[in-house]
């Protein structure tokens, strides 16, 4: 085989070697990249229900506390200011200093104007139709108490206690008493909102908890599954490659089989004494020559494919011609068509 037809096998192999070998090393690295991405998309999509679920957290407890919280404050305040306004109307009622009842009557108005703000306040910040409806009901029931109440400091201030009491009895009480209830019905509101409030945080805690437990165990299967499939990827291509080095075996034994028949051929004539002159001599040494650099284009071909499984790639690629590979077996096999007793016509 001429050099030409070296360069053809080399070809050949350098062709077939790169995917025998680099295959399955794209195939795992493209595996690896696939579950990266999955995993990194998987991971991203649950922070960011988790960063969701945070912020719902974080609003509920600033809503929370602006709703509830606050609320709770301000319904205190509210409850001490009417009790100071309550107290020092009664205050002015059991005393017969005038002096002192002008004073507590001045406390008393002092203590309402609070009251009233804070009334107004509430309605301000009232969203849910329960709470409107519960302020505007304290609402009017507290002008209702005030009305009352200026009667009862007006009867004083002329002197008349007697008559001032007997109007606080049957009107005053009972309208602070309603002003009373108003207000912890306020406050029953603020804490059951409250405890709405935390329920909800505590789901939104528990649902995080849950989707972080679930991407721990999908992230966990995912990455079992893509194991097995790779390990199994890789079992399959070391079959592969298993048959196709028995098949790359038993063509390079095919193939030196021609060669080495002619080899054969050649040197049992030469041996023989069939062989005589010079030219005819030189004839078969070329033969000789030809089919033992064809049978070391074969080793070669069979290093060069060894070479190949490590991905050095030892070859060179030429241009090559087909025409003198043609001649080159032509002239290699020319000793076995003619004992064949065949003839080989060239066009």
């Amino acid at each position: 085989m001429s050099d030409r037809t070296q360069h053809a096998t080399h070809e050949n192999a350098a062709s077939f070697s790169p995917r025998v070998g680099r295959s399955p090393a794209f195939l795992a690295r493209y595996s690896s990249a696939l579950f990266l991405v999955l995993l990194i998309g998987l991971e991203a999509g649950v922070v960011r229900f988790v960063i969701r679920d945070v912020r719902s957290a974080n609003n509920e407890v600033q809503g929370m506390y602006a709703s509830s919280v606050l609320g709770l404050r301000r319904i205190g305040n509210l409850q001490y200011d009417a009790q100071e306004t309550r107290r020092s109307t009664l205050y002015a009622l059991t005393t017969k200093d005038s002096n002192l009842q002008v004073i507590y009557a001045d406390q008393s108005r002092e203590a309402d104007a609070r009251v009233t703000e804070g009334i107004t306040e509430y309605l301000q910040q009232a969203q849910l139709p329960q709470e409107v409806k519960l302020g505007n009901r304290l609402q009017q029931d507290w002008k209702a108490y005030l009305a009352a109440r200026n009667e009862v400091l007006g009867s004083i201030l002329e002197g008349s206690i007697k008559d001032a009491v007997a109007y606080d009895m049957t009107h005053g009480v009972p309208l602070f008493e309603g002003v009373r209830r108003d207000l912890e019905e306020t406050q029953r509101l603020y804490d059951d909102q409250a405890s709405q409030r935390l329920a909800n945080v505590a789901a939104l805690a528990t649902r995080t908890v849950t989707r972080l437990l679930t991407v721990l165990v999908v992230t966990v299967l995912i990455a079992g599954v893509f194991v097995w499939v790779l390990q199994k990827d890789k079992m399959a291509s070391t079959m592969r490659m298993a048959r196709m080095q028995m098949d790359f075996a038993a063509s390079v034994s095919h193939e030196l089989r021609t060669p080495l028949a002619v080899l054969c051929s050649a040197v049992d004539n030469i041996a023989d004494g069939v062989v005589s002159g010079k030219e005819q001599l030189a004839k078969y040494g070329s033969v000789i020559r030809n089919q033992s650099r064809q049978i070391n284009g074969l080793v070669n071909q069979v290093i060069l494919f060894v070479s190949t499984q490590d991905l050095k790639g030892r070859y060179e690629l030429k241009p090559l011609a087909v025409a003198d590979v043609v001649d080159a077996a032509v002239t290699g096999t020319a000793e076995l068509i003619h004992k064949a007793g065949f003839t080989l016509e060239q066009h």
